[in-house]
């Protein structure tokens, strides 16, 4: 079956896919958004953190913010605990599923069209041209440019040989757990150790009354530890977080697997932009990709819809890489600097590192800065330069 044309066709609908249709739309593109799942925001592929400055624009529902953020809390394995409060909402960690259906909304408003089961598999060339998507039923849609938004699986970019089979990631196991004895609901919480995670951390977000999301992300270059058999132990038998989470229980299991790497080297290809986790374009300090998802969507729908008025070429389409390149580009090498160095930590040397987070309370601009991953390396220096030095940065 062939289907009538579009002028841009997006793959997935996860937060980067529905960006770039968002923006696709709004900017006059016939725009049409494939999704292999039945459910937008399901299965539940994120701890949901994300930032307030990056969602103020869009007209989210409080049920969608879910609960904000106002401070974070950090837990070394000496258990010598740290808070970083702030005296205003900086983030929120979302009811995913309303946030990515509501985001979905928006763009259909603008005139975007959404298939669900429907699962691409690959993209038909015809020379150097690429002239539709072929779905797994045999259907064949025609498109003027194309958006990998698919996430890990990186299909359409794989298939151009813009994927360069980057295996560095994290693997990640969560539970959406009710929890009757946790605190500071507007508190974010970060655990590190050996113990609990190697090479990465456990958090405990509160995202909704009695509702937090527990979970730990492993940096692997293949699966070799088990992140639920470290959750579990995290759950039960951490000395604090296991006070705080007493009488707890899983409402919900999530699993995902993330880009812990740098971005790809070319996110575009003839009339095809590669954006979120299919290109890498996610923050591996913390890795958190929420807000780069919508912000770098937003460029690529635009780029494509701008193409279409004019000419889609290779030097129409890099336009799309410059711009998140000069926006977002130092953060996300100097944030995988910083999380390659932690990744080798030894219990002793997260000791080491977290009491200087106490600092962040002297300087909370550079704080949350650095919790962002849109820190520069003066600001790690004025934290401490031990600090500076033990992420791996040398005076400037």
């Amino acid at each position: 079956m062939i289907n009538e044309d579009y002028d841009v066709i997006v793959t997935g609908a996860g937060p980067a896919g529905l960006s770039s249709a968002l923006e696709s739309a709004k900017n006059g593109a016939k725009t049409l958004i494939l999704e292999k799942k039945p459910v937008i925001g399901e299965p539940t592929r994120t701890s949901g953190a994300t930032w307030i400055d990056y969602l103020e624009n869009y007209p989210f529902s409080e049920k969608a913010l879910g609960n904000p953020i106002r401070g974070f809390y950090f837990c070394p394995p000496s258990l010598k605990e740290v808070y970083f409060k702030l005296n205003k909402i900086v983030g929120y960690v979302i009811n995913v599923k309303a946030f990515y259906q509501e985001l979905a909304t928006m763009a259909s408003k603008a005139g975007a069209e959404i298939r669900l089961n429907s699962k691409v598999e690959r993209l038909k060339i015809d020379g150097n041209r690429i002239s539709s998507v072929l779905l797994n039923n045999g259907e064949e849609i025609h498109g003027k440019t194309f958006i990998d938004a698919s996430g890990m699986s990186a299909v359409l970019a794989k298939q151009v040989g813009l994927h360069e089979g980057k295996k560095r990631a994290v693997f990640c196991a969560e539970y959406d757990m009710w929890t009757p004895n946790l605190p500071q609901s507007d508190i974010a919480e970060f655990y590190f150790g050996n113990d609990i995670a190697p090479s990465g951390y456990a958090w405990i977000f509160p995202w909704s009354k009695e509702r937090a999301r527990v979970g730990v992300g492993i940096v692997q270059e293949t699966l070799k530890e088990n992140p639920l058999l470290y959750l579990r132990t995290f759950i039960v038998a951490h000395k604090i977080a296991s006070k705080k989470l007493k009488d707890a229980q899983p409402l919900e299991f999530h699993y995902a697997k993330l880009p812990c790497t740098s971005p790809l080297k070319k996110t575009y290809f003839n009339q095809l932009l590669v954006v979120g986790d299919a290109a890498a374009l996610i923050s591996p300090l913390l890795g958190e990709g929420i807000r780069f998802c919508i912000e770098i969507g937003k460029i690529a729908g635009n780029v494509a819809a701008q193409a279409i008025q004019s000419e889609v070429t290779v030097r129409t389409l890099k336009r799309y890489q410059d711009e998140w390149k000069e926006r977002f580009g130092k953060f996300f090498s100097r944030s995988l600097k910083a999380n390659k160095a932690a990744a080798k930590f030894s219990n002793d040397d997260w000791d080491s590192l977290i009491p200087y987070t106490k600092r962040f309370n002297e300087y909370p601009e550079i704080g949350l800065r650095f919790i962002r991953s849109e820190f520069s390396i003066s600001d790690l220096f004025k934290i401490s330069p031990k600090f500076a030095l033990k992420l791996g940065f040398k005076a400037i």
